[in-house]
């Protein structure tokens, strides 16, 4: 990695939550400054401007999560019980995203649908990407007869998905990781119901 590539990388490590924290709008060229002790040059000299310096910690953050949660799964070579893995790191979920300004699916998923569309695609990628790894899951239980043939992948996908982050949502917003931990238990449920008798 060059010193260019290093500085980049560092000032997106730093924005991110400062990002997730305060929002796009909110956030200012003086908060990325203040944080990361460059010059506004040295920023513009990484980014063309404020929106490209978002897309590149939006990117960040998502790659960084499929990669916890890949790393995560790496424990087990059944799939069955990677999917419990999964819960297991979203019942954590506040604690691993405290460090970043929260949840940036969220925060950033907010923020694009509120006015600042330039973001939408990449944090819809990231949940495509999140709905990809269980898609494969699901199917290769399926394969190793783990899990039953009946189920419709998509529609398991999408109830866990809805889920889980509907109980981050809670979560978030009411500071009480119960209702992550409720809907946990639901994904459970749901994978439960799926294992082949």
């Amino acid at each position: 990695m060059t010193k260019s590539e290093k500085t980049t990388q560092y000032i997106i490590e730093i924005a991110a939550p400062i990002f997730n924290k305060k929002g796009y709008a909110a956030t200012s060229l003086s908060d990325i400054t203040k944080a990361t002790r460059l010059t506004k040059g040295a920023i513009y000299g990484n980014f063309r401007n404020k929106e490209h310096l978002a897309i590149s910690v939006c990117n960040f953050n998502g790659k960084q999560l499929i990669k916890r949660l890949k790393k995560q799964i790496q424990t087990s070579d059944s799939p069955l019980e990677q999917l419990f893995l999964i819960t297991s790191f979203f019942r954590y979920y506040l604690s691993y995203t405290k460090n970043n300004g929260g949840c940036p699916i969220l925060h950033f998923g907010m923020d694009a649908h509120d006015s600042h569309a330039f973001l939408k695609p990449i944090v819809q990628q990231t949940l495509e990407d999140i709905k990809q790894l269980l898609t494969d899951l699901i199917n290769k239980g399926k394969a190793k007869k783990e899990l039953s043939f009946l189920i419709s992948t998509e529609q398991y996908t999408d109830k866990i998905l809805s889920l889980t982050y509907g109980g981050i949502a809670l979560a978030h917003i009411s500071n009480n990781p119960t209702y992550l931990n409720t809907a946990m238990n639901e994904v459970e449920k749901c994978i439960m119901d799926a294992i082949q008798n």
